[in-house]
């Protein structure tokens, strides 16, 4: 097949979960022509070699600046802002160019964002991959606000947000999501049977991690910290946890790793005990070093791929519901589950004295994903997937 994706970001090299979810799909695709077209960040360095064996065609664009103005006017519009953000005139010309010039069997959608780039042509399937359902992850930011203003703007945000989301997938033959949680909500809204789940997965051969023992006491979080789900998550933690933690463990470490530290997470980085990084080229030397990882997310929708690859290398983890959503995990068999801040330190505390236990908790993780989170078990299904729509596309 001719299969033609357009994504909001490059997918080399995978260093977030977005990235690591567009490879497992090119690699899907690995039999079939695939142009793709990208965006990335003005001063943004790109290594086209990884790309090179995957696609035959690539064509890669600055992510549009939009100023002030735009932004103030686009209060006025029911296209949301994070749509806006995306479109660029030169990138929307070379997609129309490619399916006009190719017979494009497949036409793949990389999240909400770049929506305004779908074109429905007769003899293309066209999908759209959901990450996270956006209007979720905009109610998440209503339930966390305090202030009444916020929580106000935070609603009518959400509702323009869920509009646009639920009109734009009914356009679309099929949309893919991470989790059983999103397609129900998806169904039940939209009553359609065209939402399949495609888990995200984890490389097990690259996130593989034998050691016999851990020295020191060192908590982790990994993420893009620019994301508000991820930096609400950091501060929540430093303000509510991590203090009923340190009264019963002084020696305790918190190490935040990840790209786009906004200025009120690097301050963190004065107190005592809390080191924030920054952007890593590989972070498997952080989570083998690490005692216990952390998700403390409180909004957001999809599945956490930072949870997939601590499980991975067999790092016990801590998380709440919301950041454990879509994953197929027992509490106290693979993971650990809690809401409140004193049993989310009542569970850390236990990971770092019980050794027993959280060896259970580390191995229980790693089966888990060998099991059913896998490269090659995801990549099996969406060859499935492709062989489908190519019957459909010669009938």
């Amino acid at each position: 097949m001719n299969v033609l994706i357009v994504s909001p970001f490059f997918p080399f090299p995978e260093d977030n979960g977005s990235k690591i979810r567009l490879v497992s799909l090119l690699k899907s695709l690995k039999n079939h022509d695939i142009t793709i077209i990208a965006f990335k960040e003005q001063n943004e360095l790109i290594k086209d070699e990884e790309i090179k064996n995957i696609c035959s065609e690539y064509h890669i664009f600055n992510r549009p600046q939009i100023s002030y103005f735009k932004e103030l006017l686009n209060h006025f519009s029911s296209q949301p802002l994070l749509i806006s953000r995306f479109f660029c005139k030169e990138a929307w010309e070379k997609t129309k160019e490619i399916v006009r010039n190719k017979k494009i069997d497949l036409f793949i959608i990389e999240t909400l964002l770049m929506v305004k780039y779908a074109e429905k042509v007769p003899g293309t399937f066209l999908i759209l991959d959901e990450h996270n359902l956006e209007f979720i992850r905009a109610k998440s930011r209503i339930v966390t606000s305090k202030n009444l203003l916020v929580k106000i703007y935070n609603y009518v945000i959400m509702v323009r947000l869920r509009r646009f989301e639920l009109k734009a997938i009914r356009k679309f033959d099929c949309c893919m999501v991470c989790s059983d949680n999103d397609k129900n909500i998806l169904v039940n809204l939209l009553k359609t049977d065209s939402v399949i789940v495609i888990p995200n997965a984890v490389d097990t051969d690259y996130y593989f991690l034998n050691r016999t023992s851990i020295n020191g006491k060192k908590i982790l979080f990994i993420g893009t910290l620019w994301y508000e789900p991820n930096r609400d998550a950091v501060l929540y933690f430093v303000k509510e946890i991590l203090p009923l933690l340190k009264s019963r463990v002084p020696e305790v470490e918190f190490i935040v790793v990840g790209p786009g530290p906004t200025q009120d997470v690097i301050a963190l980085s004065n107190q005592s005990n809390i080191t924030v990084t920054g952007y890593v080229h590989d972070i498997r030397p952080y989570l083998s070093e690490a005692s216990v990882f952390i998700v403390p997310i409180r909004m957001g929708s999809g599945t956490r791929l930072k949870i997939l690859t601590a499980m991975s290398m067999g790092i016990p983890v801590v998380s709440t519901s919301v950041g454990m959503e879509g994953i197929a995990a027992t509490n106290h068999k693979d993971i650990c589950i809690a809401d409140d801040p004193r049993e989310f330190c009542d569970c850390i505390y236990k990971l770092l004295f019980d050794i027993q236990f959280s060896e259970c908790i580390g191995s229980g993780g790693r089966a888990l994903i060998m099991s059913q989170y896998s490269r090659n078990a995801i990549m099996e299904r969406l060859s499935g997937l492709w062989d489908h729509i190519k019957e459909i596309n010669c009938q």
